[in-house]
Order: C-alpha cells, then sequence, then structure tokens
C-alpha cells in the first residue's frame, strides 16, 4: 500500500528484500568496523531506500524502548526508537501530520538524496512508566552498496547535553545578577559612606564588575563554541587598530 506524504510517497519492501539487503550490507567492508572496537556501542542503522532498517550496531538497541530484545529489522526510525506520532499513525514513521517537520526524517531523505547532513530532532515516545520527551542529533551520509541507495545513520542522545546547558544557562543567570546586584550595591555604598571607606568599596564594585565580565565572556565563548553565539556586523576604522 502506498501511502502519501508531503516528502515523498514510499512503499513498504516486504521482508525477503529486506533479509536479502541485511544480508548483503552485513558483508560490506563499510560496515564491518561497526562490529567492533569503540563503535560497538554507537547508536548506528542504516536504512534502505524505504528508510527501513536492514542493519544496526549492537550498541543502537540501548537507545529504544525495549532494548536487545526487539527485532529492529524492517522498521524505520521512529518506530524503533517508540515515536509516539509513528504509533498513532496506521501507516507508521514519516506519515503522521507531525512528521513533515522532523529533523530525523529530513535528513534521512537528504542522505536518500545523495548528500550529507545533520539535524536536531525531538520526539515524544511512550515507555514503561508513561511517557518522555527525547532529544537527538541524526547525523546522516549516503552509501551505494551493489547498485542499491541506503542511508548510514548515526543517532546521539542528547538528553545529557540539553539538561547540562539549561543548568548552566540558569546559573550564569542567577550568579550575573547576584554579582551585577553586588557591583550596584557598593556604587550606592561609595556615594553615602566616609571619606575613608569609599576607596574600597570602589574596590570591591571594580572586582565584582570584573566577575561579571569574566562570566559574560564565559557564556559568549560556550555559545561560539555551540554555533549559537549572535554576531552583530558592526563597521570597524581599520587604520585606528
Amino acid at each position: 500500500m502506498r501511502l502519501e506524504t508531503r516528502f515523498t510517497a514510499v512503499d513498504r519492501m516486504p521482508v525477503e528484500i529486506i533479509c536479502r539487503q541485511a544480508s548483503s550490507v552485513r558483508e560490506a567492508p563499510e560496515t564491518r568496523s561497526l562490529f567492533s572496537g569503540d563503535l560497538v556501542h554507537d547508536h548506528i542503522i542504516i536504512l534502505n531506500e524505504a528508510r527501513q532498517i536492514v542493519f544496526h550496531s549492537p550498541g543502537f538497541a540501548a537507545l529504544t524502548v525495549g532494548g536487545a530484545d526487539r527485532d529492529f529489522m524492517g522498521l524505520r526510525l521512529g518506530e524503533a526508537l517508540g515515536c509516539f506520532n509513528a504509533r498513532r499513525c496506521p501507516g507508521g514513521c514519516g506519515l503522521s501530520e507531525s512528521c513533515p517537520d522532523c529533523g530525523a526524517l529530513k535528513a534521512i531523505l537528504a542522505a536518500l538524496s545523495g548528500r550529507r547532513d545533520a539535524r536536531e530532532c525531538r520526539l515524544l515516545r511512550i515507555n514503561g512508566c508513561g511517557t518522555e520527551m527525547v532529544d537527538l542529533l541524526v547525523t546522516t551520509t549516503p552509501f551505494d552498496h551493489r547498485g542499491e541507495s541506503f542511508c548510514i545513520c548515526s543517532v546521539s542522545d542528547l538528553r545529557s547535553e540539553k539538561r547540562h546547558r539549561a543548568i548552566e544557562s540558569t546559573f550564569i543567570k542567577q550568579l550575573l545578577e547576584s554579582v551585577g546586584g553586588l557591583e550596584s550595591l557598593m556604587k550606592l555604598l561609595e556615594v553615602e559612606a566616609p571619606t575613608g571607606m569609599r576607596g574600597d568599596l570602589r574596590l570591591a564594585a571594580t572586582a565584582f564588575r570584573e566577575i561579571v565580565d569574566q562570566v559574560q565572556v564565559y557564556r559568549d565563548l560556550s555559545a561560539a563554541e555551540r554555533g549559537e553565539l549572535a554576531v552583530t556586523p558592526a563597521p570597524v576604522d581599520a587604520g585606528g587598530l
């Protein structure tokens, strides 16, 4: 049965083709490294042109609901991960009203069109305790094998990183507010303080200002490393440098 999406019309491949592709891909030199070394714990899958899984690294099961006891062959990524939209839609992953906005689907389709891509994806899924939001980074690479097009898909769990960023952002905001408030307090006290204390209060205000500046530099450097620093173009007189 063919089901239409805003992206593409997709037919699922039958089991016999999935098995043939799985056997062929498993023997490819490009995939043998996925069974050994540091990559054995990575979350890597290979998808065929119908976006169905024909290979997954041993570590991929750790990212799913149900883990190693499940058979992922022939499933699509959202179905393997337990995505709520994939479960509620009769056609499965890629066919719900929300799927056109899915970063994972966009990255997969890009690779199947011959382009490498990397996108973030947030999905809601049902686990044994209820529902949970999962933040992922999906990196895809085109892979042609024996005349067929595949997609190598690496899935990274961003939940810990996102949680760290949120905590860090809250801490920096509160620190800047507290230290900035102390700087303002020192300046106010300096105006009313006896002459002999004004120098010390001025030094304290300067020290608090230096702390604020250093924290802001750290915040900007962290944002720059993540590619999130907003750039504000401004004219510069090169002769004055």
